[in-house]
């Protein structure tokens, strides 16, 4: 029932629908993954479902394609690096697939969508259904997306910029006006943008990150507008992970506190704290603003 909510929201037209399983083994064999990337598949998931593809077939999207020239740092036999090279990156979104994914626990669920988006170059949006009760978790679903480039000179590499989780969803979240509904039902197709394959898949990554925000703010602001700023959302993108980056090190400071004995260097790591607790204010202000 939660899956096919989910799917209702979604809204998906008929014609997306490809429902073609994808085994396992087909993941493993095509991936370069770690002992524990493979375990994680084997132990955790139950079936992978290629359940839609949108391309210009199946909705009137165009697709994208952009070559976008960056420059990087590179190390010479010295150890310095003060000379630079170009490369060129290649952004594609011609298509889009919707992958599901049933999964036995949430435990290893972010380590399982990453490691999907990575072993797939399209761009795709994952949907993780944890279909039984465990003794840790009821049902639920989680979704995850990932903003990825290729490099032109090999195209087999594959470069993600972004994750983009959303917290596991339960039935009984989804409950009239909750930021959870509200934040699903912003995701159907008439919501999006329609000029091209990369602003319609941006348009998705953009409620990821007011959801994110919604976190800090306890309010989940969904967009009136189809159009999307792509400049914005990297922006706000950058914000949240200094956000992420600083908790992190505050809980560190923290910690460091309890553990310390010593009353001079308590002192110290009260004032690390506090610089640190302010940066964090500062970076919030940002969200609302």
């Amino acid at each position: 029932m939660l899956l096919s909510k989910f799917y209702e929201y979604f809204n998906l037209p008929d014609k997306t629908y490809l429902g073609s399983r994808v085994s396992k083994k087909q993941l493993i064999e095509n991936s370069q993954l770690s002992s524990a990337d493979k375990k994680a598949v084997q132990e955790d998931i139950e079936a992978i479902i290629w359940r839609n593809t949108l391309k210009n077939t199946t909705l009137n999207i165009s697709p994208y394609h952009e070559i976008i020239e960056s420059s990087a740092s590179s190390v010479d036999k010295d150890g310095d690096s003060d000379s630079y090279v170009l490369e060129s990156f290649i952004l594609e979104y011609n298509e889009i697939a919707v992958i599901e994914v049933t999964i036995r626990s949430n435990k290893r669920a972010k380590k399982i969508a990453e490691l999907i988006q990575r072993s797939i170059p399209y761009p795709l949006f994952i949907v993780l259904h944890l279909k039984h009760v465990t003794e840790e978790n009821e049902p639920s679903i989680t979704l995850n997306l990932a903003t990825k480039r290729l490099s032109k000179a090999d195209h087999s590499k594959l470069k993600v910029e972004r994750f983009y989780q959303s917290p596991a969803f339960t039935l009984e979240q989804l409950t009239s006006g909750s930021i959870e509904e509200v934040f699903l039902k912003s995701l159907t197709i008439e919501k999006q943008s329609f000029v091209n394959f990369y602003e319609f898949y941006m348009g998705w990554v953009k409620q990821f990150l007011a959801l994110e925000k919604s976190k800090h703010t306890n309010e989940f602001s969904e967009s009136e507008s189809q159009s999307v700023d792509i400049e914005q959302a990297k922006l706000q993108a950058s914000v949240l992970d200094s956000i992420a980056s600083l908790e992190a090190k505050l809980s560190g400071i923290r910690q460091k506190i309890k553990q310390e004995g010593q009353i001079n260097r308590k002192v110290e790591l009260n004032i690390q704290a506090q610089k640190t607790k302010q940066q964090l204010q500062e970076l919030k202000a940002e969200l609302t603003s």
